[in-house]
């Protein structure tokens, strides 16, 4: 292990020089000769000394690259992420694959406490166990504490490893039950890795090492077809010529896993009985493992349930193993097995293992370790005693010039002289070209840094993430990142290319008792499927039950009549009497309030349209530079908003824009660019914020994101001396401040701008009424962009289109991870373990408890199980200046445990708090733990979300249902949707108004909606267009089977789309939508889609109602229907047929049977001919 034998090039002839080519002076410096040379010789134990930590990276990478050695590297866990993006960086910057790199979390699964681990930590584990079982990677990097989670033998891992291809034969049911026993979810629809799904002879399988899911599609045991598809939409994307099949997790429940424990726990309770003790805890496993198959915190189980569980050394045996800082992840090893044991020993019930029979050998581990190949640490002169031999290496961080470009041009020219070579390491090429003319100005060439030749000297630019630069004296090589050259860079994550799942307003989550909207009859419950007595058999109806009991039938092709009734959290609606006149009522009261709303609304819009303010110009080549820099693509809704608000500023109409988008959307980016445009033009702007800690937040970021070109941001907060915001507003008045960032002081009579060009405000709701009275002073012939966090939903956004300039960023946070949620009661060690694991990755934690006179007791209790924390408190009644002091410490990372009530600010993002935990959580309502939750898993980081309840035997049965729907929340399912609707509807209140709120409520959401988009469509004198209902009876079966979709939920879906469609490639793309997903349609579905294209074909006659009474067929049509009468007198003489005076055509029926549909159309296609 202290050593490896060379195998020869892992890469082309010719790529290897290329990419190392800029990094001679590397290659040729003395110590790392020396190190190739001992590495290559098989010594082992060289203690490497004073490398800083990026250098550490490069160093490593490329003494991989040029030895063709595949290493391990084990860390403390808190410097796994920092390990992580300099390892990427330097495989970037020295022309190597990032790809082959990978990390292997630690399992934080805890069988004791009942905790499952996170889902993303699962499928980390199982992506590297494939990709070290396929010789995939060259570097694998390990936090010290995952080294105690055993894992299956190699052997036992590629057993259960399966391949399906094209024409081969697959039993669906046996598959299926095979997949679960491999860890795979059974659900209705496959929408994250780990899970399967059936629907007649389609199955949708997620591999975790898949990027997409797959779908395969059966011909009775025969594979027809494979098929990636979106979770998005459920659409195929593409075929797959074969797909493999991996466990969704490394200890699954199979059979004989199932059949090891089951044996186990017996065994206890047998020894349980002779000992005189109790036995409920086994009998309780066991009824779980009967009706669950496994239980949470199974995976870490692999002891148990594998006959030949291994450590990680099992896979790396060809692997170099690198400990980097020995002494720290010796410690931690230490610190993770007393951990364990004391989960162990603080458990309610000790019946499962102990931690020696679980877990891998901490002493054989550390011996392991104690035998690397390498030790690295940064202090020089103190190696392990371990170490055979120490190889200290100058090294030290790089300057940093924070802007100060005449220094910078002096070192390296200086550098150039001495036959240095300076790497400069930008983000993106915007930078790259910014730092090019910058260098230009002061008669510096820098080479590309792919392109460089030669063996020292030189001044390089290149791309790349690179958090710190750092020299290396003995090499003459010096690595400068942005940050260095122009100063503190936020770190942002990398954007996904997956867009937002909107909210679905279809009946996806409907479900009995809930309440419906009826167009004509108003608020009933919705009972369900069913017909009434003696009505057709031929098609569903879904059943209403109003005020007084009465009962209405609504046929399932004319669901386009109902609605789900969404309104105001908390507000229960009253149910209609049918026929009643209470519905019509509501409906004219409101409709008269809305059209007040909607005239005032239009005046306001055509008042702003008609006053002038000042053009922007089109963008600069610095513009372009600027938004260049920015190392991520913009989601497609930025670039939207952002186009939208330029547009805005282009115009000589003064914009009055409302951005709107959750924290961590990229709000801020949009901001800094359009921000950057007005300054460019010679303008000035204002950011306004509600809060310090906000204007603190976004003055760093405005900063940061302009130190490189010659802009001047300031910011007037009660942070500032009066003397520094004196000096502020005396050069805000010259125009020497061209950005200017504050709270309501900004509003004061002393802030004179010179040339005021643009107003970003954020979150304008939390602002009082004479604040924004100031604000429409200040903002008069000056373009305002408004910023809000509170979601705005797309349905209203539609009723206000051409009213509000709305410009919306609904792409979810980029790199945002999901949030693992537990529901369990207040046990001690859980609660230590939840608040350690997230300081030892270097995170923090929020512990929301909403009782502020027993908060000093938490924080006691606190301290005591996690002394080493650093903890403080808030809540409302500190006082403004303490909370917001409290809270920039936290923002800073002085705080590790934030102990607060609900005040958590919405428009914060801290994106190093991934932990939350809540204090009896079954006291909260789900918008509330929706927005609370949302304050975590901002980051590429893990996040956990801890709801605490009391125990559930104390639970009162409107909490026990509290919790239920909790659960539902926490798997993300119709709870969490309510939640953002109910979130929603809020937000349509603070941009409509509190008077609407109550209309909301009469009505339902989207019935409000509708009637609003009408009243704005009159006011503007366009004619709505209203679709004419048609009935139509052929006595045809259009039902969709329960066999071929048993959820009712996703026939109502089905059916309500298909009754909302208004043209016929609805209804195609619709069908093809669901033979895509479900397969080949029975005949009945396939006639309730082509009676959805009759009804379409029919409305645009001029049809009212079509009927097959015995042998007949009888079309009514509408008056002034666009139809000659000289083709209905033709059809009828050619059908022998007769013409009513009232205009009811009758004609022969066609035959029953699968025509049928297809005849009427003809027969109204023919009539249609000559429409007007």
């Amino acid at each position: 292990m202290g050593g490896l034998t060379p195998s020869g090039p892992r890469y082309p002839a010719g790529a290897m020089e290329n990419g190392l080519a800029p990094w001679r002076p590397l290659l040729e410096a003395p110590f790392f000769e020396t190190l190739k040379r001992r590495l290559e010789d098989g010594g082992g134990g060289t203690c490497v000394s004073g490398l800083v930590e990026g250098a550490r990276a490069l160093v490593l990478t490329v003494l991989s690259r040029v030895t063709s050695s595949k290493i391990l590297l084990v860390v403390p866990e808190d410097a796994t992420l920092r390990w992580r993006r300099d390892l990427a960086a330097a495989a970037i910057l020295t022309g190597g694959d990032p790809e082959r790199i990978a990390t292997l979390p630690a399992l934080d699964a805890d069988p004791y406490g009942g905790l499952a681990p996170h889902p993303e930590v699962v499928r980390d584990r199982v992506l590297v166990l494939q990709r070290l079982a396929l010789g995939e990677l060259d570097l694998l990097l390990v936090p010290a504490r995952a080294l105690l989670n055993p894992l299956p033998s190699p052997a036992e891992w590629n057993a259960r490893l399966r391949t399906i291809r094209e024409n081969t034969t697959l039993a669906p049911d046996q598959f299926v039950l095979e997949a679960i026993k491999l860890g795979y979810r059974r659900v209705d629809t496959v929408s994250a890795p780990g899970e399967v799904s059936r629907r007649g002879g389609i199955i949708d399988l997620f591999p975790p090492t898949a990027d997409e899911p797959v779908r395969i599609e059966l011909f009775g045991d025969l594979v027809e077809s494979l098929r990636s598809f979106d979770t998005d939409n459920q659409r195929s994307t593409g075929r797959l010529d074969y797909v493999k099949v991996t466990p969704a997790s490394e200890s699954p429940p199979t059979d004989d896993a199932v059949r090891r424990v089951r044996r186990f726990l017996q065994d206890g309770a047998d020894r349980a009985v002779s000992a005189g003790d109790s036995i409920r805890p086994f009998r309780e496993l066991l009824e779980r493992l009967q009706e669950q198959g496994d239980w949470p915190g199974f995976e870490a189980l692999t002891r148990l349930t594998c006959p030949e569980a291994d450590s990680l050394f099992a896979y790396t045996a060809e692997f170099v193993t690198v400990v980097d800082e020995p002494a720290r992840t010796d410690d931690e090893l230490i610190r993770a097995d007393h951990d364990i044991r004391m989960t162990y020993e603080q458990a309610e019930d000790r019946i499962l293992p102990p931690p020696h029979e679980l877990y891998c050998d901490t002493r054989e581990i550390r011996e392991r370790l104690r035998a690397a190949g390498m030790f690295l640490q940064e202090l020089a002169g103190d190696p392990p005693e371990q170490a055979e031999s120490e190889l200290q290496i100058p090294c030290r961080a790089a300057r940093s010039y924070a802007g100060r470009v005449g220094e910078m041009a002096a070192d390296l020219k200086r550098n150039l002289e001495e036959k240095k070579r300076t790497i400069c390491v930008m983000r993106a090429e915007g930078s790259v070209r910014r730092l090019r003319e910058i260098f230009d100005e002061y008669d510096l060439v820098a080479a590309d840094l792919q392109q460089a030749r030669g063996k020292g000297g030189g001044l390089l630019i290149g791309t790349g993430s690179l958090r710190a630069g750092y020299e290396l004296p003995q090499a003459g090589l010096i690595v400068l990142s942005e940050r260095d050259l122009f100063g503190e860079i936020k770190r942002r994550s990398e954007p996904k290319s997956r867009g937002h799942r909107a909210f679905l307003s279809d009946f996806r989550d409907l479900k009995i008792g809930d309440h419906i909207v009826h167009v004509d009859h108003g608020v009933a419950r919705y009972l369900g499927l069913g017909r009434p007595k003696g009505g057709s058999l031929n098609r569903d109806f879904m059943v209403l039950e109003f005020a007084m009991g009465d009962r209405l039938f609504v046929p399932i092709d004319r669901l386009d009549l109902v609605q789900k009734y969404s309104g105001v959290a908390g507000q229960a609606p009253k149910t209609d009497k049918l026929g009643g006149p209470g519905w019509e009522r509501v409906r004219k009261r409101v409709r008269k309030s809305v059209e007040s709303m909607a005239r005032e609304l239009l005046e306001l819009y055509a008042k702003r349209g008609a006053a002038r303010g000042y053009a922007f110009g089109p963008d600069t080549p610095w513009q372009r530079e600027l938004e260049a820099s920015f190392p991520f693509d913009l989601t497609p809704d930025q670039q939207r908003a952002l186009d939208e608000i330029k547009r805005d500023m282009e115009s000589d109409r003064p914009a009055d824009r409302l951005l709107v988008g959750d924290v961590g959307f990229g709000k801020t980016e949009v901001a800094v660019r359009v921000a950057f445009k007005a300054v460019m033009d010679g303008r000035q702007v204002a950011v306004l914020t509600p809060t310090t800690v906000l204007a603190v937040q976004h003055f760093e970021t405005f900063r940061s994101r302009f130190a490189a070109f010659p802009v001047r941001v300031e910011m007037v907060s009660r942070f500032r001396t009066v003397a520094e915001i004196r000096k502020i507003l005396e050069d805000l008045k010259v125009g020497a401040v061209d950005v200017l960032i504050g709270t309501h002081r900004l509003l004061s009579k002393d802030v004179e701008f010179k040339k005021l060009g643009l107003l970003i405000v954020d979150e304008e709701q939390r602002f009082g009424v004479s604040h924004k009275e100031k604000l429409k002073k200040m903002s008069v012939g000056v373009d305002v962009v408004s910023m809000t966090a509170t979601p705005i939903p797309r349905t209203l956004q539609m009723s206000l289109a051409g009213v509000r300039d709305l410009s919306v960023i609904e792409t979810p946070p980029p790199g945002r991870t999901a949030i693992q949620t537990y529901i369990i009661p207040f046990r001690k060690q859980v609660l230590a373990q939840a608040i350690r694991q997230e300081i030892r990755r270097g995170g923090q934690v929020f512990f929301v408890h909403n009782k502020i006179e027993t908060l000093p007791s938490l924080i006691r209790g606190i301290r005591k199980l996690v002394p080493e924390a650093r903890i403080a408190m808030g809540h409302g009644q500190m006082g403004v200046r303490r909370l917001e002091e409290v809270m920039l410490k936290f923002i800073a990372g002085e705080i590790d445990v934030f102990c607060t009530t609900t005040i958590i600010e919405n428009g914060i993002d801290i994106p190093r708090a991934n932990t939350m935990i809540i204090n009896r959580a079954d006291r909260f309502g789900l918008a509330q733990l929706y927005q609370l939750r949302g304050r975590v898993g901002r980051s590429h980081q893990h996040a956990y979300a801890y709801f605490i309840v009391p125990s559930r035997k104390n639970l009162s049965d409107e909490a026990r249902k509290r919790l239920r729907t909790l659960q539902e929340f926490s798997e993300l399912g119709a709870g969490f949707r309510l939640a953002a609707a109910d979130l929603e509807i809020r937000g349509a209140g603070e941009l409509l108004g509190s008077r609407q709120h109550g209309h909301i409520a009469a009505l339902g959401f989207d019935m409000y909606c509708q009637m609003l988009e009408r009243a704005v469509q009159e006011m503007r004198g366009e004619a709505p267009v209203e679709r004419k209902p048609v009935n139509l009876h052929l006595g045809v079966d259009i039902k969709i089977t329960g066999k071929f979709l048993p959820d009712e939920a996703d026939r109502l879906v089905v059916y309500k789309r298909l009754a909302s469609a208004s043209t016929c490639e609805e209804v195609d793309r619709l069908q093809a939508e669901i033979e895509d997903r479900y397969g080949h349609l029975p005949p009945t579905a396939r006639n309730l889609f082509d009676l959805g294209r009759l009804r379409l074909i029919a409305e645009e006659t001029g049809v009212q109602s079509i009927d097959i009474v015995e042998d007949r067929l009888i079309v009514r049509f509408r008056e002034q229907a666009p139809i000659d009468p000289q083709r209905i007198l033709e059809l009828v003489e050619q059908e022998q047929g007769s013409l009513s005076p009232s205009g009811r055509l009758t004609v022969p029926a066609p035959p029953k049977g699968a025509g049928r549909i297809e005849a009427v159309s003809t027969l109204l296609q023919r009539l249609a001919g000559e429409a007007a």
